[in-house]
């Protein structure tokens, strides 16, 4: 259990250190770009055009994931620390 804890932590930790950096605020930020892009496509979508509103969906829940995904490593390290640090006490 240790080992696994452990290997959560660090995998936070790198997590972390990615999303403070530049490549992963960029990234991020080209995320949220395409976000706001297809919100605004899907404002102005024809409602009978179903194919194309499902794309720009999933435009969005894509970008939105990609950040969520990197927040949860982060959060999953985070509990994993404390988790460890009271199996030290």
């Amino acid at each position: 259990m240790s080992e696994e804890l452990e290997a959560e932590a660090i995998l936070g930790d790198e997590a972390r250190r990615f999303l403070e950096g530049d490549l992963g605020k960029l990234l991020c930020g080209i995320a949220e770009q395409e976000v706001q892009k297809a919100v605004l496509e899907l404002e102005e979508a024809d409602l009978t055009e179903e194919k194309k509103i499902r794309d720009i969906q999933n435009r969005i829940w894509r970008a939105n994931r990609f950040a969520g995904w990197l927040k949860e490593l982060v959060e999953r390290g985070d509990e994993a620390l404390r988790a460890l640090q009271q199996q030290k006490e």
